[in-house]
């Protein structure tokens, strides 16, 4: 056994000479961030110290520190990934309810154009009578008191409006 972890001075210094070394060695080969190189080295190195009893190296503790970054790296590499899985997944089904509203809002945005358009085909007096139905809401009988006119001519002008309307948007929509 080496006693070389077992002396916080000599591993101290075994810290100090080779950090930097490691640093480079996983942010090189395994994780292509800086940050995340030198955490892992960080824990590398705690792993050591806690496990300090337990160690035996038989080669030497270059190799052996090399080698335990080695499979820190691949361990939070693992970690990251099985996270990025999870949060993937959250992400993909936000995705899919917001493409889904976005869907939805597009769909009824581009059907009230066409409905606005289609609208403009009607006279005047009948497109007034069906927006005061159908955008207002108010009955038949309260169209014709406010227009002055018979509850009968605002049935006809909300079937003929209608009609056209029916026409219009089957050209447009594909019914």
């Amino acid at each position: 056994m080496v006693i070389i972890f077992q002396n916080i001075d000599e591993f101290k210094k075994l810290f100090q000479e080779h950090y930097n070394g490691l640093v480079n060695f996983v942010y090189s080969r395994y994780v292509n961030d800086m940050d995340e190189a030198r955490d892992i080295i960080q824990a590398t190195f705690m792993k050591i110290w806690k496990g300090r009893d337990k160690i035996d190296v038989t080669s030497s503790p270059k190799s052996y520190l090399y080698q335990v970054a080695k499979n820190c790296s691949l361990d939070h590499i693992r970690k990251y990934k099985s996270k990025m899985s999870v949060v993937l997944e959250d992400d993909l089904e936000r995705l899919d309810r917001v493409e889904e509203e976005v869907s939805k809002d597009a769909d009824s945005f581009y059907l009230r154009t066409k409905i606005v358009e289609a609208l403009s085909v009607l006279k005047p007096k009948t497109r007034e009578i069906f927006e005061l139905n159908k955008f207002e809401g108010l009955t038949y009988e309260e169209i014709a008191n406010h227009m002055d006119i018979s509850k009968r001519t605002v049935e006809s002008n909300i079937a003929r409006a209608l009609v056209l309307l029916k026409k219009e948007l089957s050209q447009t929509l594909k019914f």
